[in-house]
């Protein structure tokens, strides 16, 4: 069993931004046999509470915006990095263009990726653009899904090599390349299977959840090759 399993949230534990029963029982089943937990996604702490209010029982560590901030039980949301310039939102608002900002990321619609991108270089700001399927998440340059992992881990005393990340979309190539084993849910994009050491047979929280049971199932006293 790995000391720490890593987790995307929606298109890889959650469907529809909801936490489905069996990936619940995944989730529990792998922390009562030792393992800890990390949440990695690029949603706002918020946003993410509406939907799963009950994520710091759940998780030992929660990474929000991509990469950009830390979260631990009994704990407020701290910032890895400092803000995107509030100058990028402005600017989007001023051509139509809606943004959801965090307290350090911003979000927008991938279908305006190029407006974004002129507006970067309009303002010569220094930022990382990733996309997230049909999301853009826009941050500083240093924040990655994997250096908010990074932070988490080293808050658990946990390094890279002992963890396991799990994802389903781009922004989650840098989580799963950092890790001892990188898997990628069975609908995963292209850009992540290309990558991960582990595909997965079954879409999303279905692969998923099968994935972390066998983890659990295989660490149990007596399940060993050799018998």
């Amino acid at each position: 069993m790995p000391k720490v399993l890593a987790f995307d949230y929606d298109g890889t534990i959650a469907r529809g931004g909801l936490l489905p029963e069996t990936m619940r029982a995944a989730l529990q089943a792998a922390r009562h046999a030792g393992c800890a937990l990390v949440l990695v996604t690029g949603r706002i702490y918020p946003e993410l509470l509406r939907e799963l209010p009950d994520v710091l029982a759940l998780f030992d560590r929660v990474v929000l915006e991509n990469g950009a901030v830390l979260v631990r039980p009994g704990g407020q949301p701290v910032p890895l990095a400092e803000p995107v310039d509030e100058r990028f939102d402005r600017a989007l608002l001023e051509q139509g263009v809606d943004t959801l900002r965090g307290q350090v990321h911003v979000a927008l619609e991938a279908r305006h990726e190029e407006r974004a991108k002129r507006v970067v270089e309009e303002l010569g700001l220094d930022v990382r653009m990733v996309r997230n399927r049909s999301a853009l998440m826009v941050a500083p340059p240093s924040v990655s899904k994997a250096s908010g992992l990074s932070h988490a881990l080293a808050s658990l005393g946990v390094s890279e090599g002992e963890a396991i990340a799990v994802g389903d979309a781009e922004n989650d190539v840098t989580m799963i390349s950092a890790c001892a084993l990188g898997v990628a849910v069975g609908d995963a994009v292209a850009e992540l299977t290309s990558v991960a050491d582990v595909v997965l047979e079954k879409p999303g929280p279905e692969g998923a959840a099968e994935f972390v049971f066998g983890l659990v199932a295989a660490a149990r006293p007596g399940t060993s090759r050799d018998r």
